[in-house]
């Protein structure tokens, strides 16, 4: 007995242990499962016309940032610095279609007009991280895959300088002056969320600071590179920042058009959609994605599935409740276990329990030379009690 309880006390402290440990892991999937379910509900700030901003032409709106009279409109006070940010961590190969789409943007943006690039290399990426944001040094090393790093940086220098991120897989196809009086703005993302691919910021805005206090937080292994990626920097922990932070209206996303998933053309830019840095798990996991947005996008098929789904469950129970249907028998043993195990009941008190809707049955030897069988008569007579339950 005090084997068995030992043995119990150990298995309980190794399940508690065992949570204890994933605890961490299942309060950032609670969060981020939320965020995948709950983005497409949630009201978003598009930019576009109710904004009284054109979207189609940012020559004009350009013009009215630099417009020397005031203006009552929104999006007419220059509040972006003429920066446009790119990172280039590790051995990471300039391919050239990156390098067409880096001098495309270098000529629409020439420092002639103010503009200044800034390509973030692990120098001065380091030497940027260490001096500025010296609390996230160590979770910054400590990232396993480069992604993760180029990922954290580039929130990190938008909130200190802010500016135009753009990954090196962005050609520019119109001058991006015409944004720089938009306080934060993004890319929605496939299948939802926002995309952290492109993205406009001022200085110390408040979203990135939300995200800087969060970093740490969700620095988690998830076992494939793939999922660790997105769920600790990647874009679905930005969406569930955007998805969390407190002052969402605030927050402008570009409209659907301008959605990065894959080799894309939008009216601002290029996706060439390199995805250098997926690994053998991503193409498994994008499947997996694939199917689920499938089954989503069918109404018919959701039907099916779910009429499948309750189909087995009542099949379930109805063959337990079959099963439980009519007698059972329950043999209820006494002390002298030794004694029926020599084949004899003799002396034993022996109870057959019949349990029939409701009502009990309860038989026992009336004698001490107990029957084969409760059938028997004379010697072998069972008394009968029938009572309720």
């Amino acid at each position: 007995m005090f084997a068995m309880d030992l043995r119990k006390t150990g298995l309980a402290l190794l399940a508690l242990g065992l949570l204890l440990l994933a605890f961490p892991h299942l309060g950032a999937l609670s969060t981020l499962l939320y965020t995948y379910l709950a983005f497409p509900l949630k009201h978003t700030h598009v930019l576009g016309a109710a904004d009284g901003f054109d979207l189609a032409n940012l020559t004009h709106q350009a013009s009215l940032l630099s417009s020397p009279s005031p203006s009552s409109q929104p999006y007419t006070t220059p509040v972006v610095p003429k920066i446009i940010h790119q990172v280039r961590l590790g051995n990471l190969t300039m391919r050239p279609k990156w390098q067409e789409a880096h001098d495309a943007c270098t000529a629409l943006h020439p420092p002639a007009a103010g503009w200044e690039f800034r390509v973030w290399d692990d120098a001065a990426a380091d030497a940027f991280v260490e001096q500025h944001y010296p609390q996230l040094f160590a979770t910054y090393r400590g990232y396993p895959y480069e992604i993760q790093r180029t990922n954290i940086l580039r929130y990190l220098v938008l909130h200190r300088f802010g500016g135009i991120y753009m990954d090196l897989d962005l050609r520019c196809i119109e001058p991006l002056d015409g944004l720089l009086g938009v306080e934060f703005l993004t890319p929605p993302a496939n299948p939802t969320g926002v995309n952290n691919a492109f993205i406009v910021a001022r200085p110390n805005h408040g979203f990135l600071e939300f995200v800087v206090g969060k970093v740490k937080k969700y620095d988690l292994r998830w076992g494939m590179p793939y999922v660790t990626n997105m769920f600790s920097t990647g874009c679905q922990f930005w969406s569930t920042m955007h998805t969390l932070y407190p002052h969402r209206e605030q927050l402008t996303v570009l409209p659907q058009e301008y959605k990065l998933n894959g080799h894309v053309l939008t009216p601002l830019f290029e996706h060439l959609g390199a995805s250098s840095w997926h690994r053998s798990d991503a193409r498994l996991i994008l499947l997996i994605g694939k199917t689920i947005e499938s089954v989503k996008s069918s109404p018919v098929l959701v039907v099916a599935l779910l009429f499948l789904a309750s189909s087995c469950i009542f099949l379930v129970l109805f063959h337990r409740r079959r099963r439980g249907h009519g007698y059972s028998y329950s043999l209820l043993p006494t002390r002298a276990r030794a004694g029926r195990e020599r084949g004899s009941i003799s002396g034993r008190a022996v109870v057959l329990v019949i349990e029939e809707e409701g009502e009990s049955v309860e038989m026992s030897p009336s004698s001490s030379a107990g029957p084969s069988s409760p059938r028997g008569s004379g010697a072998g007579r069972w008394d009968v009690e029938k009572g309720g339950r």
